[in-house]
């Protein structure tokens, strides 16, 4: 029956030229809601995982970044952080530096999925996503190995030198590309040994103030951060974590301490409420998702409607054909087969047509594989229902009205 299908697409071409078309914007719609849908609860899962009992504040750094004083900031952050924890090391709050970089690698094969976004690349070398952190955020944050070992703590207070071998903890996707022991070079020309490699889809923070909130692992290098410090973690990756019980006195006497221990290096710093902020870009992430949603129900809508009609119409306009058919011995299930087999082709052509778009955006960024299996699946149901009116309409017409065409 398929080859009668395709006959009777050929007979409209240029209204399935139009459903096609109209098919693949749908499925962009669609990925492009399911992207976004999917994205979202797996933020709110990481806020909830990580923030959710506790009261977040944020290091933020204030004075000119091209000023001098922000050189010396960059260079006298750690120091004067890891000093003041070091100082009340019976602190009962976390002070966690995390700070996500690019980091030059060597390239390797498939390294497109480990590049960070919208770097250069540099002969033989390329930018790899890589994760700088400090002890408490090992401790706030703690990671689970596939194999090998974790960060010791001279490791993470440990003040390096440019001939020291940097220990690194790969991502997951690593796996088969290094070993335990390897030694590799990272930056410009500093030597690295891989001592763990992490187990599968784990997230970390990033910087709570950028579109890189929360990161998948899996293919970053997770490396301490006093051995390649750019004090990038004062641009809003500094948090100061607290119980939810913590008095406000408190909360404003450590916020303080640490405005006063950069005031003496005349860098001027602000301790902010994050737990607001990240309550607000749920709120606006939300509001964004319902338009998005909203557009592609519209778009639905409209396509669901306008394939509908267009099945109709080839009732109507074939009505004698299909009698033809009845009177060679075809049966009502034959005609519906027909029909079933129009919308089948066209959808078929709307995927393949797609395929290349995906394929770019595989390039240039991960394909989210749930997102679109959501949407074929979605497509499928789709069209399921769109073909029970025409089921219904070809099972009411009697034989001698396709046998005359008459409506």
């Amino acid at each position: 029956m398929i080859k009668y299908s395709y006959f009777y697409i050929k007979k409209s071409f240029f209204i399935s030229v139009l459903l096609i078309f109209q098919l693949i914007f749908l499925i962009l719609s669609l990925y492009n809601s399911f992207d976004i849908f999917t994205g979202f609860n797996i933020e709110k899962k990481q806020i909830s995982k990580f923030f959710s009992d506790e009261i977040l504040y944020g290091i933020e750094f204030r004075s000119d970044l091209n000023s001098s004083t922000s050189n010396d900031a960059f260079s006298n952050a750690e120091k004067i952080i890891n000093d003041y924890l070091n100082t009340n090391s019976n602190h009962d709050f976390f002070l966690t530096l995390n700070s996500i970089e690019s980091l030059s690698l060597e390239k390797f094969d498939n390294y497109e999925n480990f590049k960070f976004p919208n770097s250069p690349e540099e002969g033989n070398k390329f930018y790899a996503k890589s994760l700088h952190i400090n002890s408490d955020s090992l401790k706030r944050f703690p990671i689970n190995l596939y194999e090998g070992r974790t960060f010791n703590d001279t490791e993470l207070t440990h003040i390096s030198s440019p001939k020291d071998t940097i220990p690194i903890i790969l991502g997951y996707d690593f796996l088969n590309i290094y070993n335990i022991g390897d030694i590799i070079t990272i930056g410009s020309s500093h030597n690295a040994e891989v001592i763990g490699i992490l187990s599968k889809d784990q997230f970390n923070p990033g910087n709570l103030q950028s579109s890189q909130r929360f990161a998948n692992l899996n293919n970053y290098i997770i490396i301490p951060n006093n051995y390649l410090d750019s004090g990038a973690y004062l641009t809003g990756a500094a948090l100061l974590i607290f119980d939810k019980s913590t008095s406000k006195e408190y909360l404003n006497n450590i916020r303080s301490d640490l405005r006063n221990l950069f005031n003496e290096i005349d860098v001027s710093i602000d301790v902010r409420d994050f737990s607001s902020d990240l309550s607000i870009k749920i709120t606006q992430y939300l509001n964004g998702l319902k338009d998005i949603v909203m557009i592609s129900v519209i778009i639905t809508i409209f396509i669901f409607v306008s394939i509908t009609i267009t099945l109709l119409n080839s009732i109507l306009l074939y009505k004698k054909d299909f009698g033809v058919h009845y009177l060679t011995g075809a049966r009502t299930i034959d005609i519906i087969k027909i029909i079933s087999g129009e919308l089948f082709i066209l959808s078929f052509v709307a995927i393949i047509l797609s395929t290349p778009i995906f394929i770019f955006k595989g390039l240039t960024n991960k394909i989210n594989v749930i997102a679109l299996l959501s949407t074929f699946i979605f497509l499928l149901i789709m069209n399921l229902i769109i073909l029970i009116i025409p089921i219904v309409n070809i099972n009411k017409i009697q034989l001698n009205q396709l046998i005359k065409g008459e409506d």
